[in-house]
């Protein structure tokens, strides 16, 4: 399919522009869709038992945009490299499965926070290669990743047994973007961390009792935290006693969800009065 550029020829009439401009908006919606359908498409790939690479032009399409449901054959899969890549060339990889490890290199796929990730179902990572040529497999770049753990945003109602005083992400609190979290606790407890957070995940604690005391890990100087430390915009040392109906909203900052728990600045609260 193509245009004709030489078209119209000759004298045109005021009474054919209309054809020709029917004519052409037909041959440009062709040719759309033809770019369209040769640089992107989806794939389902399997990773088989002792697979460690997948392969443009054989497991994965040659094309500049690629969604690949990626599933392993068993746990225990690492995914270490992609090769045939070219230079700019995307591939979005949403997982069918748990089995798959994605390997952090920086010859060959690098991630954010230099770290491995264990891909949950349903989870989203995005990567870009750099430099892929002919002969040369280029590295592919962490552009995004997204969690499987049920959406964007959730509700979730946690109960803190007496004594506890950390929330764990993927255990006590959902790997989401954004989550509420109805918070109450079977006797008074003081919360002191959050731990395996996201970087940039938020969580909007809405206290349903009045047994939590968000507990102020601010130090002065203030210096950047560790730990899933919570920061208050309090004076220095000063706790918040949550009354019922009392909302803080925490953003993590530093976390990579796996090694480095980051510290959870406090964005704003609503107190009862």
């Amino acid at each position: 399919m193509s245009i004709d550029a030489t078209l119209p020829t000759g004298t045109m009439l005021v009474s054919q522009i209309d054809d020709y401009i029917r004519e052409d908006r037909l041959q440009i919606n062709l040719l759309w869709d033809a770019i369209t359908a040769a640089n992107s498409t989806e794939t389902a790939h399997l990773m088989g038992a002792g697979d460690f690479s997948m392969a443009v032009g054989s497991d994965l399409e040659d094309v500049i945009l690629e969604a690949i449901v990626l599933t392993g054959n068993a746990l225990g899969n690492d995914l270490m490299q992609i090769t045939g890549g070219s230079g700019g060339m995307v591939k979005v990889i949403k997982a069918g499965d748990a089995n798959v490890t994605v390997k952090h290199d920086a010859s060959y796929i690098d991630l954010a926070g230099d770290v491995d990730y264990a891909l949950a179902d349903g989870s989203v990572l995005g990567l870009i290669n750099i430099g892929g040529t002919t002969g040369v497999n280029g590295v592919w770049y962490e552009l995004f990743r997204g969690s499987g753990s049920g959406g964007g945003s959730e509700y979730n109602a946690v109960n803190m047994t007496a004594g506890q005083t950390a929330l764990v992400t993927g255990t006590d609190i959902n790997d989401v973007p954004t989550e509420t979290i109805g918070l109450t606790a079977d006797a008074a407890v003081n919360l002191t961390t959050l731990t395996l957070g996201v970087s940039g995940n938020v969580k909007w604690i809405v206290a349903l009792d009045d047994d939590i005391t968000l507990v102020n890990g601010i130090v002065n100087p203030i210096v950047p935290g560790v730990g899933g430390i919570i920061y208050l915009n309090a004076p220095v040392g000063v706790d918040l006693d949550m009354d019922t109906g009392d909302v803080v909203g925490l953003v993590n900052i530093g976390g990579d969800g796996v090694a480095a728990h980051g510290y959870w600045m406090e964005l704003n609260r609503k107190l009862q009065v």
